[in-house]
């Protein structure tokens, strides 16, 4: 298996797959099979449809519906209308799904957070980067200012949370990504070194099955990161561009290849090389490699 070069760690990659490696291995990250999936939970639930609108929007119905699992603290209708018609108008457009999506990554939890492990907690990290605090309050639990309304419905792949407000990450906390070729690809980097750092050490003390839920986890995060990207760039650049694809049409194809597979050990490998082919196509771009090599998967 090939070495790749280590970059600097992006701030919501940190959080996402830190907080996967810590709740698989404390044994918290337990697969659940129930009949419906958190999507379909979602659609039938009755109380959360415009939470399915706005995935739909910003192209995330696909990533939530993965083998996960995740947590999904989802704002009900009712809070959805407590926000100003003007800014549901603004999320829906199109030319601002990466905002969009940074809402809504902010409702999403890597792992299966049970209400009762999430109250012995003082905040809990999300899929967008910043943590959302939690607290007790008149012995309702809040997650930030949102008060937690029903707990722990399972999916076959995670768990949902009612919550009576819609989350917002909080303003000049988190770093406003350019879409500039380079910094795109950087980024992406960033995230395949970090998922490698984390699932190796993992893998060579012979958790498998962790390890290629760490590698799955930040190949779901690459497709949508990159996916964006290209929307982003729509041609102008043609290096980048095709760079981008050629690592997106790599994780795809990895994805793919693991559907069918049972081996946790075969999973970690195929995700690894998908991520490493990636890896080599965004660093024709960034030329941002430095001298640090991640750990090697033996």
């Amino acid at each position: 298996m090939r070495n790749k070069h280590s970059v600097k760690k992006s701030k919501w990659a940190a959080f996402a797959i830190c907080a996967l490696c810590t709740l698989f291995i404390s044994g918290e990250l337990a697969s659940a099979k129930q009949p419906m999936s958190i999507v379909e939970t979602a659609v039938g639930s009755g109380q959360t449809n415009t939470l399915v609108k706005l995935l739909q929007a910003a192209d995330l119905v696909e990533a939530v519906s993965g083998p996960g699992p995740l947590t999904i603290l989802a704002p009900t209708d009712d809070a959805f209308a407590k926000l100003p018609p003007a800014l549901v108008k603004k999320l829906l457009d199109p030319a601002n799904q990466a905002m969009l999506q940074d809402i809504l990554k902010y409702h999403v939890v890597v792992g299966k957070a049970l209400a009762a492990d999430v109250v012995k907690l003082k905040e809990i990290p999300t899929l967008a980067g910043p943590p959302i605090k939690v607290s007790m309050r008149d012995g309702n639990v809040y997650l930030n200012d949102s008060k937690v309304i029903a707990t722990d419905i399972e999916c076959s792949n995670g768990v949902i949370h009612l919550i009576d407000a819609v989350l917002l990450p909080p303003k000049g906390k988190k770093k406003v990504v350019s879409n500039s070729p380079q910094d795109r690809c950087r980024q992406a980097m960033d995230l395949i070194t970090l998922a490698i750092d984390r699932g190796v050490p993992v893998y060579n003390h012979g958790q498998r099955r962790a390890c290629a839920a760490i590698y799955e986890v930040a190949c779901r995060g690459l497709m949508m990161d990159l996916q964006s990207a290209c929307t982003a760039c729509a041609g102008k650049c043609s290096v980048s561009d095709e760079a981008m694809m050629t690592a997106r049409r790599a994780i795809e194809e990895g994805m793919e290849k693991i559907e069918n597979e049972d081996s946790s050990k075969a999973k970690a490998w195929i995700l690894r090389e998908s991520m490493d082919d990636a890896y080599k196509a965004l660093n024709s771009v960034s030329g941002s490699m430095d001298k640090k090599m991640p750990l090697t998967q033996k």
